[in-house]
């Protein structure tokens, strides 16, 4: 499964899939190896604030799979959370931990899911920039993100931008 996440993922530049491919070549090298002897990547479609769509070619059975990988909107998009309600509800339970859920299906069925907490929720120099312009500039400060309600609030609140 690591193998066929990772070749979903390397082609897109969102930081979230950078992280994973580095994640998976620094945990578990030997997987990544292996990939193209295995896979070869048919198309990919980068779907904005959603996540990932691709055809992978899995050469020792000649045949396609179609992979989505992404949050919760791009699942709900192609109906995989229609067809699957508990792990909807698992992920609305996660996001409201403010965490940021990623998941891969084959075919529309769901494989893995990821779930994402930021070690740190913001730059290090956010909360004084926020502070600055809220009370020194008195400037009206807003959050725009294209990140789960949870996790915007979990940050939100962080950085004292009211909600």
């Amino acid at each position: 499964m690591y193998e066929i996440l990772y070749l979903t993922e390397k082609t897109s530049e969102h930081p979230i899939a950078v992280s994973i491919c580095s994640q998976i070549a620094k945990n578990i090298p030997s997987k990544i190896d292996k990939v193209s002897d295995k896979y070869t990547s048919v198309s990919f479609k980068n779907r904005n604030g959603e996540g990932v769509v691709s055809t992978i070619c899995v050469k020792d059975q000649s045949k396609n799979i179609d992979v989505l990988c992404g949050n919760s909107k791009l699942m709900e998009h192609f109906g995989v959370l229609a067809a699957y309600p508990d792990l909807a509800k698992n992920i609305t339970y996660l996001e409201e931990e403010g965490k940021t859920v990623v998941i891969l299906t084959i075919d529309k069925i769901p494989q893995l899911v990821i779930s994402l907490e930021e070690q740190h929720l913001s730059k290090p120099e956010s909360k004084f920039v926020v502070n600055f312009l809220q009370y020194t500039m008195q400037v009206k400060v807003c959050m725009i993100t294209g990140d789960n309600m949870h996790s915007a609030l979990k940050v939100a609140n962080h950085l004292g931008i009211p909600v």
